[in-house]
């Protein structure tokens, strides 16, 4: 196909892309994806066996592929086209003949966006584990590593609330 053959000669030119696969149709896509992680896909709306409508789909669907990138290709240059790829869940539209300096950009774009998407992710992580260290440090005597007073008091609190809801009596030993 002549332009999958201008998209592969395209896409080389950048630094950012490394391996680049190809499929037929959408359906050798999926058969692919399903065996190869992808950081951005590249489709035609127009597509033997399953539509690039359809094929979004069945990415979007999928839990695995749901932070992959995807940019339609496509002759149609339709708003009502634009506006269903986008809704269905594309990351942006192309339309045919595209202009490769304009492919490029946006290529580069989305792998940026994913690339970011990740650091925050890992950012997100790090500071997930550093908020629970700070409730366990929070929470128990550093020596010991028994609760302390503000873990005894919150407890308390959820107990005595628990109490007053289900209509059950509260009981404290303190030794």
């Amino acid at each position: 196909n002549a332009v999958r053959v201008a998209l592969r000669e395209a896409l080389l030119g950048l630094p950012a892309v490394g391996v680049i696969f190809e499929a037929v149709d959408g359906i050798e896509a999926l058969a692919l994806l399903a065996r190869t992680p992808v950081d951005l896909i590249l489709t035609d709306i127009t597509m033997p066996r399953l539509d690039g409508f359809k094929f979004l789909s069945a990415v979007r669907n999928n839990p695995r592929l749901n932070d992959v990138m995807v940019i339609m290709l496509s002759a149609l240059g339709e708003s009502v086209d634009k506006v269903r790829g986008l809704t269905l869940g594309a990351n942006d539209y192309v339309t045919k003949p595209f202009e490769r300096a304009e492919l490029l950009a946006r290529v580069t774009v989305m792998l940026k966006m994913k690339e970011l998407r990740e650091e925050l992710q890992r950012k997100a992580a790090a500071l997930e584990c550093a908020n629970l260290e700070l409730e366990r440090l929070a929470n128990q005597d550093g020596l010991t590593g028994l609760h302390n007073r503000r873990s005894f008091f919150n407890r308390l609190e959820v107990e005595f609330h628990r109490s007053r809801r289900l209509g059950s009596p509260l009981a404290l030993l303190m030794l």
